[in-house]
């Protein structure tokens, strides 16, 4: 049996959770303005984050405005980026989004970042993060140190998200308990860096295969700095745009 795509496992779940349509997008950037909902800006290039509202929608033009008043060189790095990267929560809703290049205005005699409205966002209501399987055609891999005698192993990652992952790891290797924490881990995620960081594993499942059983490692992220956060959250945008 071959392994289910990105598109089989998370086609469901992509379709429940994403907006995609102008209505859709326009309500939600209304409902996280008129909620006073703090937005996390980034740019996809850099690594500091600015705090922030949305002060206005504008279907019109096209436009989300967000508050940009704060550091002068956080405010440039996001008017130079390609794409800015949102998150927000609503309740207990996280919301992702990522828009076009953003400029600076003056709204309401206020300085204001200016947006393309994000064509699609991610709405997530569950206990979990939204996870995401890797690519067959170019897998992704994981370098980890073993706890026992500090040997580099490199496992086949299964899925990832924001706050972790389920490696594979293969037959005949000592289990992995959960509690078990892997140090300076290693993750090159294609096309667009590299994530180091540590790994906790939560849990372990056995999976029967046709040619025996495949273990999978359900871990969550360690220690992971902000900036390669932001290399994390760029990865799995660029695969939910895949499906």
């Amino acid at each position: 049996m071959s392994r289910p795509s990105a598109t089989e496992i998370n086609a469901d779940l992509a379709e429940r959770c994403t907006l995609s349509t102008p209505l859709e997008i326009i309500a939600l950037m209304r409902e996280i303005r008129d909620r006073r909902a703090i937005v996390t800006l980034r740019a996809d290039t850099g690594s500091s984050s600015l705090i922030s509202v949305v002060i206005d929608v504008d279907p019109q033009h096209g436009q989300v405005l967000f508050d940009a008043s704060g550091a002068a060189a956080r405010q440039a790095q996001l008017t130079d980026a390609a794409c800015v990267l949102a998150d927000a929560a609503i309740d207990k809703i996280r919301i992702h989004f990522s828009t076009g290049r953003a400029k600076l205005v003056i709204h309401g005699g206020q300085t204001a970042l200016a947006s393309p409205l994000p064509l699609t966002a991610l709405r997530i209501q569950r206990r979990g993060e939204f996870r995401i399987a890797t690519p067959v055609v170019e897998p992704l891999y994981c370098r980890v140190r073993d706890t026992v005698d500090g040997r580099e192993r490199l496992l086949k990652v299964h899925d990832i998200s924001t706050i972790g992952l389920a490696l594979t790891q293969p037959p005949g290797e000592a289990k992995l308990e959960p509690g078990t924490v892997l140090e300076q881990c290693r993750l090159d995620l294609p096309g667009v860096g590299v994530v180091h960081a540590g790994l906790e594993v939560v849990e372990v499942h056995e999976r029967k295969i046709p040619a025996g059983s495949r273990r999978l490692v359900g871990c969550r992220f360690v220690g992971l700095p902000g900036p390669e956060a932001t290399v994390l959250q760029r990865y799995i945008i660029n695969l939910q745009r895949r499906l």
